[in-house]
């Protein structure tokens, strides 16, 4: 099982190995090509008209300082050979390094979401793409997935793969492309709803060799771009988050009055706070634990390298103290063990679910007892949640969960209502009419 962390890196896997080539050009000299732009990296400086940041090295296990020049680049990084010739392919991040310094500009001296126009939008969501794409781990990731699967089959079968490891000229040009057809991870995070956070002046955001990163807010979500209730944050300054919601997050907020949640005053004021925020652009406060939460993700997400304003690097040095593997990390892929399951949800509870992926929302419905055959046929403990997700059908996708492990899983489903002396019983069946029939008669002449 992969799970997805950017989807879009899925390409890496049909790389194909290009021929030797031989050098007919002068090699160039090194110059430095930025993975994470300048006009960034200077929100997370210290205080003044410093030209340097503080650096901490994940892998040497050292904090130092560098100047803006030197810091989140590497020479020749936009470079690769066609035909024996140096292509030097930094120039194509000129018009968007330019757009974000600009946008950095305004939206450090507005702090406020309320006045973006639909351009303005459309540039963020590019922006962050952008930045998703361009980072040292995109490219690492390429060719550990490759090497991680051949590994993994010659220990299961004892044979090799007949599949070509990605040439350093492979990864370039892979990159280059994903960067030039980024329209698709540009559409999913325009759909997404903009939030615009602020950071405690005590407690300063980080950012990282890999600043762009997602999280589910559902504990059965994957963390593809696109997948329901994923959010995705990007780090603007030391006291700034951008952050692109799933729209079902703002819809649930505003399903039922929050006074009616039962929440702790705490709870109670951030949610709000998130609901004004979404609705009128106004910034929303970070509490000291959320930023943390975003500076752990940071610290343990990137490849190498965390950034900051200070020399002092402790929560990174604890975090790393705590996950030693996270000194390393060569891939944003994870991927499953060939002949095992999928690994359990630590944040689904125990029991059995089923979950379903509606038109506009999801819904996690808990299960009495299940008939696990073909067609899944279960008892829901609640005949008011399975008729809230019946009024967002048809399913695009169900899952059925046992004990935070993953029994059963198909897409394009609907739900059929059995007559069962009142108790509220389904069918999971496939939408596909054709395809419902052909696989109940496997199941008949499998009895």
């Amino acid at each position: 099982m992969v799970r997805r962390m950017p989807s879009i890196e899925s390409k890496a896997p049909h790389l194909r190995a290009s021929s030797s080539l031989k050098m007919t050009a002068s090699k160039p000299e090194p110059w430095k090509h930025h993975f994470v732009p300048r006009s960034l990296l200077k929100y997370f400086r210290p205080p003044g008209d410093e030209d340097f940041i503080y650096v901490f090295d994940k892998q040497k296990g050292r904090g130092f300082s560098t100047s803006l020049m030197n810091a989140a680049s590497q020479n020749g990084f936009n470079t690769l050979e066609e035909d024996g010739v140096v292509v030097n392919f930094e120039g194509d991040f000129d018009d968007v390094d330019a757009l974000l310094a600009n946008r950095l500009r305004e939206i450090h001296e507005t702090k406020n979401l309320s006045m973006l126009s639909k351009e303005q939008r459309r540039d963020w969501a590019d922006l962050v793409a952008v930045q998703l794409l361009r980072t040292p781990i995109v490219r690492s990731t390429m060719k550990t997935v490759v090497e991680d699967l051949m590994e993994q089959v010659v220990d299961k079968f004892g044979a090799e793969l007949d599949m070509p490891v990605p040439t350093k000229n492979d990864v370039l040009r892979t990159a280059r492309s994903i960067f030039a057809d980024r329209a698709e991870a540009r559409r999913s995070l325009m759909a997404k709803d903009f939030v615009l956070f602020i950071a405690p002046d005590d407690t300063p955001l980080r950012i990282s060799d890999r600043p762009v990163t997602l999280e589910s807010a559902l504990p059965y979500g994957d963390s593809g771009l696109a997948s329901h209730g994923v959010t995705v944050f990007m780090p603007l300054g030391t006291g700034l988050l951008l952050g692109l919601l799933c729209p079902s997050i703002g819809r649930k907020l505003n399903k039922v009055p929050i006074e009616e949640l039962g929440l702790s005053d705490e709870n109670y004021a951030w949610f709000e706070a998130l609901r004004e925020g979404l609705a009128t652009g106004s910034v929303v406060q970070l509490d000291e634990t959320m930023v943390k939460r975003h500076n752990e993700q940071q610290i343990a997400g990137c490849q190498r390298f965390v950034y900051g304003p200070t020399d002092r690097f402790a929560d990174v040095q604890r975090l790393l103290s705590a996950h030693p593997e996270a000194r390393e990390v060569n891939s944003s892929l994870v991927l499953g063990k060939i002949g095992q399951g999928p690994e359990p949800r630590p944040h689904m509870p125990m029991g059995s679910w089923l979950v379903l992926f509606g038109r506009s929302e999801s819904h996690m419905l808990e299960v009495l007892d299940a008939f696990d055959d073909e067609p899944l046929e279960v008892t829901l403990l609640s005949s008011g949640a399975l008729a809230e997700a019946l009024k967002d059908g048809p399913f695009t996708e169900m899952q059925y969960y046992v004990d935070r492990h993953c029994r059963r899983g198909m897409r394009d489903v609907r739900l059929v209502r059995l007559e069962d002396e009142g108790r509220c019983r389904v069918q999971v069946r496939h939408a596909n009419p054709g395809l419902d029939a052909l696989m109940s008669e496997v199941r008949t002449t499998r009895l």
